[in-house]
């Protein structure tokens, strides 16, 4: 077998972040934790609204979806496209060409008048 690159939306439910940060409704003790999970060492002296922007600036990289894990485990790689991305949806693409063709049709046919 190959190893394949597979690429969904961002958008799709099995996307569930594993590792998802802390809310602003988070206890210190769970920005904290949270934290320190994700390999950041900090004083204990910080604000929670300290932790929260250190929790934000890092929490792209700190992204473990299901569907990612799930892939990897088999020995692919899952890249994520952004929601509602036209250039990279093949559906997209696909009914572009279907409307293309169906304006050069339409073009061709003669003007109807109505029911006869």
């Amino acid at each position: 077998w190959q190893r394949m690159c597979i690429v969904i939306e961002r958008s799709l439910p099995y996307l569930q972040n594993l590792n998802a940060p802390p809310s602003t409704s988070a206890s210190r003790e769970d920005l904290l934790n949270w934290l320190r999970r994700n390999g950041v060492t900090l004083g204990d002296d910080m604000t929670s609204v300290e932790l929260l922007d250190i929790a934000r600036g890092i929490a792209r990289r700190c992204n473990d979806f299901t569907a990612s894990r799930i892939a990897s485990d088999a020995g692919h790689m899952l890249c994520i496209a952004p929601s509602l991305h036209p250039e990279l949806r093949p559906i997209e693409h696909i009914l572009g060409e279907v409307a293309r063709v169906a304006s050069a049709v339409a073009s061709a046919l003669p003007n109807a008048s109505g029911p006869a």
